[in-house]
This record gives structure tokens, sequence and C-alpha cells, in this order.
């Protein structure tokens, strides 16, 4: 299955005892007997709850005291085609996986992806990550996703990953 992100957030973010702290910048954390306490650079109590997650990618290392060695950073590149630049005459109903993957977005576009390259920082687009993810796609499917003269579009984001490779 697939989940759409922006509308899981919207829901989290709707449950009750769930608070927004936008554009807070956490310099620390800390535990007491009633909970977290989450810090500014200047000490100040941004914000307090029962349960911390730290979903903040490396950065989780240094408020947790983790060492920089715990994990490294993984670069991926998504790959996305716009319905005129199928060449499938059906789209999956369903998200495929085996060490990629291939779903239609709700607006018809085809999303493939992910490469990955460890500790590789470059923000560029690559046309070779693309063609990556093309590959993989075709081996998925069994045939070419995109028309010859398709335009695939993409994003790079970075992921934390551990040492055996787990985000």
């Amino acid at each position: 299955g697939w989940a759409e992100p922006a509308a899981l957030v919207r829901h989290a973010l709707a449950l009750p005892g769930v608070t927004w702290h936008g554009q807070a910048n956490v310099h620390s954390i800390a535990a007491d007997a009633e909970g977290w306490r989450a810090c500014d650079r200047d000490g100040r109590c941004i914000a307090t709850a029962p349960l911390l997650v730290l979903a903040n990618a490396h950065d989780a290392l240094r408020l947790s005291g983790l060492p920089a060695s715990w994990a490294t950073t993984s670069r991926g590149q998504i790959s996305w085609l716009e319905p005129n630049d199928l060449a499938l005459a059906t789209t999956p109903r369903l998200p495929i996986a085996s060490g990629a993957y291939v779903l239609t977005l709700p607006d018809g576009r085809l999303l493939i992806g992910a490469t990955q390259q460890r500790d590789d920082d470059e923000p560029a687009v690559r046309e070779s990550d693309h063609a990556a993810n093309l590959a993989q796609a075709a081996r998925l499917l069994g045939l070419e996703p995109a028309r010859a003269g398709a335009v695939v579009h993409g994003c790079v984001a970075w992921r934390m990953t551990t040492r055996d490779r787990l985000p």
C-alpha cells in the first residue's frame, strides 16, 4: 500500500494532544519526571511532552548523544513521469516494489525510485539516476514505462541510515 504523505501529516496534526511547533530550532532535549523538554539555544523551553520522537535526520544523533559514526547519510533520487509521457497502456493500481518501487500517484503521474548513494551530498538531479530509476521500473513492470522523448522529472533528498542500511 501507499499513503499520501501530506494527508498523513494533516491527519496526525489533527489528533488530540498533538501540537505543531514550526520554525522551532531545538538545541537540546532533556528528560525529567514529567516527560521531555525541548529547549532552544538560550535554554528556553520550546515544548514539553510525555513522548519524544526524533524525526530530524542526522541531527537526531546530536540531540540523542549518539556518536556520528552510528549512522550515515544516503542520497536518493526519485523520478516521475507525467501521464502524457507514459508508454504504458495502464498504470499499476497498486505499488510494486522489489529493490526499487513504482507507483501511480493520485494525479496519474508514475513515481519511480529511488537511487541510493552513501555519503553523497550532490543536490542536483542527475540524468544517470533517472536512467537507473527507469531501468528498475522496466525490470519491475516488464516493459519500458516512458515513451520515446519523454521528459523525466525528479528530486533529491537524503535519509539517515544505520550501519545495516536501514532508515
